[in-house]
């Protein structure tokens, strides 16, 4: 069982993939949205970028919030 104290190491031994599949999902996502947006308004390329690029920054956005909620919100810098 694990401890509540453990370092953020511990409990996340798979952040990377986590971090890769939101980006990915984000992407999709959102490009999906916003070709179906340019496809109504006529212009499914530029509505494909403008979700696509949407998608990155939410995605982003979602990553270090919950990366930043794992660590308590601590600054993980060290001193020597």
């Amino acid at each position: 069982m694990k401890s509540a104290k453990e370092p953020v190491d511990a409990q996340t031994p798979n952040a990377a993939w986590t971090v890769m599949n939101n980006l990915i999902a984000g992407i999709l996502l959102y490009g999906g949205v916003g070709f179906l947006i340019g496809y109504f308004l006529g212009n499914t390329s530029v509505g494909l970028a403008v979700g696509a690029i949407f998608g990155i920054v939410a995605s982003t956005y979602l990553i270090f919030f919950r990366l930043r909620a794992l660590d308590g919100g601590h600054n993980t810098q060290r001193e020597a």
